[in-house]
């Protein structure tokens, strides 16, 4: 294998553990939402668990449906951080059919660090958007 083959390889494996911890916080959190009293607090302790799973994944958080963070590693209660205007909420929330979607490079409003944001789709039990689950690059 040449080193561009194995780069190929190394960030396709990275991709497929990001796309999984979305998938696997997008659904916890979708269960939550159809319950009558959702329970932010076990999302952000799934989310905090998938990250000392996968070290390499900077912090996964969720977002409700007007884009506020709600829950996940370092979103506090009562401190708001709306992401309503990035371009890969705009996409997910616009697009019912689209599961994924990434930013160009940009710094979070969260930690202030330079970024890709890789997100998936959160739905409510009857198909309306929901927010996002996300995760940096």
């Amino acid at each position: 294998w040449s080193d561009a083959r194995v780069l190929e390889h190394d960030l396709e494996r990275y991709f497929e553990r990001i796309h999984l911890a979305l998938t696997v916080l997008a659904e916890d959190y979708e269960r939550e939402l159809a319950r009558p009293a959702p329970d932010l607090g076990a999302v952000t302790r799934r989310a905090l668990t998938l990250q000392a799973e996968l070290p390499d994944l900077d912090t996964l958080r969720v977002s409700d449906a007007k884009g506020d963070l709600v829950a996940g590693g370092g979103v506090r209660p009562g401190t708001r951080v709306n992401i309503a205007d990035r371009s890969h909420f705009i996409a997910l929330r616009d697009d019912p059919a689209r599961r994924f979607a990434h930013s160009p490079p940009l710094v979070t409003r969260l930690t202030g660090r330079r970024a890709v944001m890789v997100a998936r789709r959160v739905q409510f039990p009857d198909g309306r958007f929901a927010g996002i689950a996300v995760t940096a690059v």
